[in-house]
């Protein structure tokens, strides 16, 4: 601490100050703490948004490969089809559509086939009555998601 004279002629104190109040103090960790919020909630959004994004790319997927073992299927000869069920020749034997998609999708909750063919004059689609093969295979088939939604995959394969 230092004497100084001033106008009037008298002395006036003058404090020299080393160190920080703490005022200054807390209103440094304020700012600190603020920032650290909201770089925390920056990072928390964009990791929700990651997951989300993710979760919905593991559902298209699995969708696409369940399209995919349809269409793969539905190449094959057609043994019958009938009251939304369908069964394909394999190895000599006939099996059900629907009973090898849950094999591999075991989150399938419902399936349902239809086959047409040309009616006689050709002028419109008919249920197929098991004389060659089918023209046209509509299907639907629905699976249910990790979180209890249900997703519904519709289709049609022209043989």
């Amino acid at each position: 601490m230092g004497l100084r004279h001033n106008r009037m002629g008298g002395l006036t104190e003058i404090r020299t100050e080393s160190g920080i109040t703490l005022v200054e103090l807390l209103a440094a960790l304020l700012i600190s703490a603020f920032i650290m919020v909201m770089a925390s909630r920056i990072f928390l959004s964009g990791n929700l948004q990651f997951l989300q994004r993710t979760s919905e790319s593991e559902r298209l997927g699995e969708l696409h490969r369940l399209k995919g073992m349809l269409q793969g299927a539905l190449k094959t000869e057609v043994e019958r089809c009938a009251s939304g069920k369908l069964w394909l020749r394999q190895d000599d034997k006939e099996k059900e559509l629907a009973v090898m998609v849950k094999e591999h999708f075991p989150n399938l909750t419902g399936s349902e086939f239809n086959c047409l063919e040309p009616s006689a004059d050709a002028a419109s689609l008919v249920e197929w009555k098991d004389r060659f093969q089918p023209a046209l295979v509509e299907y639907r088939v629905i699976l249910k998601q990790k979180n209890g939604k249900t997703d519904t995959l519709a289709g049609s394969w022209i043989k």
